[in-house]
């Protein structure tokens, strides 16, 4: 089993409050990575900051 997927299996049986601790925490780091987000705009093909196209 990888590592990843064993961090995995202990949070499921993980309280809620620990759960939201590490979504919180995770998303943190993020925000200090902004090529991370970058990275996964680029991969949809989306662009920061562009006006969405209006539904016909």
């Amino acid at each position: 089993m990888s590592t990843e997927a064993a961090r995995v299996s202990r949070r499921t049986s993980a309280g809620l409050g620990q759960i939201t601790r590490a979504v919180k925490r995770k998303l943190k780091m993020l925000q200090y990575r902004p090529q991370v987000i970058d990275g996964c705009f680029a991969e949809t093909g989306l662009r920061f900051g562009e006006a969405p196209l209006a539904a016909t």
